[in-house]
């Protein structure tokens, strides 16, 4: 927990934001992919501000090789992913969870401007990607009132958890 608040900066929820770039179908992860995908990753990392965590996940459960640009970029994260993308996280399984381990609790699916009160004070990062593109479908283009929305609710629930300090 104390190496997630020194990258993050806070224990609270988080909002991990998500460049998506277009996979390439029947595509092998070979090394061609770790080498464009360092090359974008520090790309990004450079237009960031210093002292804002990037990290990186690559598709296809290919977190061996998320790893491997995670290192050769100085990233200060990886998301590792399963088999599923946009499915809503159980609020209950959350909750069960909550107090009884010893690392970060990041929920990475299904989080809307909807239901992000139930994760905003359960968690200490959310991931959304899917919800922020057209129709929810992670490989259409963004959509802004999505993102808009999103974000509106993150304020209001940002500055909710600012006045009861």
């Amino acid at each position: 927990m104390q190496r997630f608040s020194q990258v993050f900066g806070k224990q609270t929820c988080n909002i991990i934001g998500m460049v998506h770039l277009g996979a390439l179908p029947d595509h092998d992860m070979g090394p061609e992919i770790v080498a464009c995908m360092s090359k974008i990753a520090q790309e990004i990392k450079n237009t960031m501000p210093p002292s804002m965590p990037v990290g990186i996940q690559i598709l296809a459960s290919a977190n061996e090789q998320a790893m491997a640009v995670a290192k050769a970029c100085n990233l200060q994260y990886i998301r590792c992913e399963g088999i599923s993308t946009g499915q809503t996280a159980k609020l209950e399984d959350v909750l069960s969870l909550k107090g009884h381990i010893n690392v970060p609790l990041i929920v990475g699916s299904g989080v809307t401007g909807n239901n992000l009160k139930d994760y905003f004070y359960n968690t200490q990062a959310v991931i959304v990607g899917s919800h922020f593109k057209q129709e929810g479908q992670w490989a259409n283009d963004l959509c802004e009132r999505a993102i808009e929305t999103f974000m509106h609710a993150v304020n209001e629930l940002t500055c909710k958890d600012c006045l009861k300090k």
